[in-house]
């Protein structure tokens, strides 16, 4: 078997290996600066000739480049300060944001609203304004919502990944877990109220070559017993690190 020769700025991941087959994953960087990876290549079994992979992964680095740039010149960034008054870049605009519901689990107490119990207001830009504005979902007390990015992967890179925009009178923690598929979760951890951002990789379970299509909150029930609005105000969730869907 000859010498697999590889651009510098690849890397490799064996996901699984046995006796039979072994799969193994390889990424170009697409920007140096962030440490940010893209997908590029995949293979499930051994094979005799690596020169034709090593032809096909320059290729395919070829075109990453070029996408990179392309996407990086035509969409418009988005720029929000957290708590604490830190401005986070959001590079892939609208995009970097959840953008789907996928399950809404109101807690009890329940909130006294009716425009507070509608999960879609958690999707898209940060919006909110004022209680009342039809703004943000209202988890009610341990209640929880699962999102999904369609357009963007969670990806852990250098310094925080995501924002979690919980909003209102009152700041109220909950519960971060992210998944690759919707079905296994790794478990993040509390995430203090107000937008906070977070850096995924203190997770160690979580590797460089994941890449997460779905994230989960679940208010925590620190402030439950009065008010209009029982449990954390979701308003919106943002990747700070992340790649494009291909």
């Amino acid at each position: 078997m000859g010498i697999l020769s590889i651009p510098e700025n690849t890397k490799f991941a064996i996901t699984h290996a046995d006796k039979n087959s072994f799969v193994a994953r390889a990424f170009v960087n697409i920007d140096k600066e962030r440490d940010e990876y893209e997908d590029i290549w995949q293979i499930t079994e051994k094979t005799d000739e690596p020169e034709l992979i090593a032809d096909d992964i320059k290729n395919r680095c070829v075109r990453a480049e070029k996408k990179s740039e392309s996407s990086s010149n035509s969409i418009k960034k988005e720029k929000c300060p957290d708590s604490d008054g830190i401005e986070h870049i959001f590079k892939y605009g609208v995009d970097s944001f959840a953008d789907r519901v996928i399950h809404y689990r109101m807690g009890s107490p329940q909130p006294v609203y009716p425009n507070s119990k509608i999960p879609t207001n958690a999707i898209g830009l940060p919006n909110y304004r004022i209680m009342l504005s039809n703004d943000e979902v209202t988890l009610g007390c341990r209640g929880s919502i699962t999102l999904e990015f369609s357009r963007v992967r969670l990806i852990d890179g250098d310094g925080c990944d995501i924002c979690v925009f919980e909003v209102g009178d009152d700041v109220e923690a909950t519960y971060l877990e992210i998944s690759e598929d919707g079905e296994h979760w790794i478990n993040i951890g509390r995430i203090h109220g107000g937008i906070f951002c977070v850096d995924i990789g203190q997770e160690e379970r979580v590797k460089f070559y994941n890449r997460f299509r779905y994230v989960r909150l679940t208010d925590l029930g620190d402030q439950c017993k009065y008010g209009n609005y029982p449990g954390a105000e979701i308003d919106a969730v943002g990747i700070i690190n992340g790649i494009l869907v291909k």
